[in-house]
């Protein structure tokens, strides 16, 4: 921790490792009144802000706090960057805190976005009341290598990229007739969320050389959750031990729901959120 006459500051910290501005969407509180400990939320792989729009509406609603969506770097409108380590996603993250002047930050992350939160919480010259609670949806904090499903999901995406689709249309039936793997409706409509069009060809706004090369880390003491799918592998019997000697006052709760545990059980995933956020207020 730092001291009166070693003081490390937030600007120190994000600039030491090439941190970027993030793009960002604000919910508010219809009533105007903002809380003191706004929510952040970091979505994952091949995710986007715009993913927890009707989610983070909600939660300012049902908080009273101010919401911040973020787009991770190389991800929605955010800059492209080959470094794409966990623990220079955590310094974007501590670089936007910084620059809109956040503190008692309740951190919510789903999968990639999970392991950046916990990167965040973990980082050892994290200064005093950065976070005040800490949310990891259906990840694990260990170093794991990118899953086989979320691997296939990059190959497939590359055969859009390397062929000229010019409609939606041809873009959903590669992803629907991709051999290696059977990739279901709702994903696909996810993961072409990420089009954008360049010279009327179909293309994929983020990096994906960039994210499939590099995405193959202490304790925090604060209040945390690790809300899992249950019908998901991502977090494991195994994985709970590891999961407390990293977080302490880790709890625990799962719904019945896939890896897109938030946007499965909307409803439920927001009643923990707020019974959590209460029972530690």
């Amino acid at each position: 921790m730092p001291t009166s006459s070693h003081c490390v500051t937030l600007q120190t910290l994000f600039r030491s490792v090439g941190s970027v501005d993030l793009a960002f969407e604000k919910a508010e509180p219809p009533n105007g009144m903002n809380g003191s400990r706004p929510v952040v939320v970091l979505h994952g792989l091949f995710g986007q802000k715009q993913n927890w729009r009707s989610l983070s509406r909600a939660m300012a609603k049902e908080l009273n706090t101010n919401v911040y969506a973020l787009d991770l770097r190389n991800h929605g409108t955010s800059p492209h960057n080959q470094d794409m380590q966990y623990k220079t996603l955590a310094s974007d993250v501590l670089h936007f805190f910084n620059t809109h002047s956040l503190s008692n930050v309740t951190l919510i992350g789903h999968s990639m976005g999970g392991k950046a939160a916990s990167a965040v919480a973990l980082k050892p010259d994290l200064p005093p009341n950065t976070l005040s609670s800490l949310i990891v949806v259906d990840v694990t904090p260990k170093k794991v290598a990118l899953s086989s499903e979320f691997s296939h999901y990059a190959k497939a995406m590359k055969a859009i990229d390397d062929v000229e689709v010019r409609d939606s249309k041809a873009a959903h039936r590669i992803l629907e007739e991709y051999s290696d793997y059977k990739i279901e409706l709702p994903v696909r409509q996810f993961l072409l969320t990420n089009l954008g069009v360049v010279d009327g060809v179909r293309k994929f706004r983020i990096p994906l050389d960039i994210i499939t090369s590099q995405l193959h880390e202490v304790s925090w003491d604060g209040p945390t959750l690790a809300i899992s799918g249950l019908r998901s592998n991502y977090i494991r019997d195994k994985d709970i031990p590891i999961i407390k000697m990293l977080f302490p006052r880790a709890e625990f709760a799962s719904l019945d729901a896939s890896h897109w545990v938030h946007a499965d059980r909307p409803i439920e995933f927001l009643q923990l959120v707020r019974g959590f956020l209460k029972k530690h207020q």
